[in-house]
């Protein structure tokens, strides 16, 4: 919540120690990573003084994030909720996202399905009802999608959107540079492939891994999408230790859905984008803007997470053995400690500069 991301160093270098002229201050072009689209952050939006929907539904969507994690949670149970009013205020809590920003819902609503599926995924294994499994799956997910729409009928009644016409493919020239991607989340990346990857275990597993991250290589170039070299390996490995956690169902495997959700909504973004009035340039500008702020969300927790795990590793902690040796540990250390500090500048300097240019007064 409180981190920026690596543009604020370079931003910092650029003005600071090269003296180089801008012509909106420090803090702007942090906003403005990818060329004719908005990359905002939570700090950003907080320091911006950015009233929009994107801003003000993130404390709605953590409440959401929080009841499915309880919910991913339940073991031993008949069904995903403990009761109906369990059902009903979670039901009714998703909901709230369409009028809220409407954005947000389809990626939510995605979420709810997959961990309600985990769920009674798990309680099959437990319990060989295939009919009976299927059939309490299928309600679940029909009583949320009528008690997050009822509620809101007066809304939906009076509602006329104007802002879409549908969606549109993304050329190449306009898709996602892996440098630019790696400036807004390469601290959140660092770690979350490190927790990955150590989740993998085996050497065998880990090979397979990296024949996977060569041939990302090679259909990014050969489909002239630079991402999938990143977020293919990403999401492979993210969903595989997501659906190998389903019996369990424990922390690592909730993490790995949020992982394995980031990296599909990243490649949406670079396939289609949603037909709105800004043509030309910037057609594609609101579909990064609104759907990477669920990135940053969902990779900030599972980010936290890996570290908080890799830290008992690093330890020695947890597992028969420590997690890495000598020089290797030392140049991970040394490498998470520069993004840290990297990703940190941007919150002191921006505040700080912002208020300044702004001539504000606290009041």
């Amino acid at each position: 919540m409180l981190l920026g991301n690596l543009q604020g160093l370079i931003e910092f270098v650029s003005i600071y120690i090269q003296h180089e002229q801008v012509s909106r201050g420090y803090y702007w072009s942090s906003s403005r990573v990818i060329p004719f689209t908005i990359n905002e952050f939570p700090y950003f939006s907080f320091i911006h003084g950015d009233l929009h929907s994107h801003m003000l539904a993130i404390p709605f969507q953590l409440l959401i994030l929080v009841f499915l994690l309880n919910m991913y949670f339940r073991k031993n149970e008949s069904s995903v909720f403990e009761n109906c009013l369990a059902l009903f205020t979670f039901s009714i809590s998703l909901g709230f996202l369409f009028p809220s920003n409407s954005w947000d819902f389809p990626v939510y609503f995605s979420l709810t399905f997959l961990v309600v599926f985990a769920f009674y995924c798990g309680n099959y294994i437990h319990n060989r009802n295939l009919f009976g499994t299927i059939a309490k799956f299928s309600n679940s997910i029909i009583f949320i999608s009528i008690f997050s729409f009822l509620p809101y009928l007066p809304f939906y009644l009076s509602f006329n959107p104007q802002a879409a016409g549908g969606f549109d493919f993304v050329v190449p020239a306009f898709r996602t540079q892996i440098d630019k991607f790696l400036i807004l989340f390469g601290l959140f990346l660092f770690l979350v492939f490190s927790f990955l990857v150590t989740r993998l275990g085996s050497g065998r597993k880990i090979g397979f891994f990296l024949l996977l991250a060569g041939i990302s290589v090679m259909l990014s170039k050969v489909w002239v999408i630079p991402l999938l070299t990143i977020l293919l390996p990403l999401l492979a490995l993210s969903l595989f230790l997501f659906l190998k956690d389903i019996p369990e169902r424990s922390v690592a495997g909730f993490v790995s859905l949020l992982t394995a959700t980031s990296a599909f909504i990243a490649l949406l973004c670079e396939f289609i984008f949603l037909d709105d009035p800004i043509s030309g340039n910037f057609a594609r500008m609101n579909t990064v803007f609104k759907f990477y702020m669920h990135l940053w969300i969902f990779l900030a927790i599972a980010a936290s997470y890996s570290y908080y795990e890799l830290n008992l590793r690093y330890q020695g902690k947890t597992g028969n053995r420590k997690l890495l040796n000598g020089v290797v540990k030392k140049a991970w250390t040394a490498v998470l400690v520069f993004l840290i500090i990297s990703c940190a500048i941007f919150p002191v300097v921006s505040t700080f500069t912002r208020v300044k240019d702004m001539n504000a007064k606290p009041t």
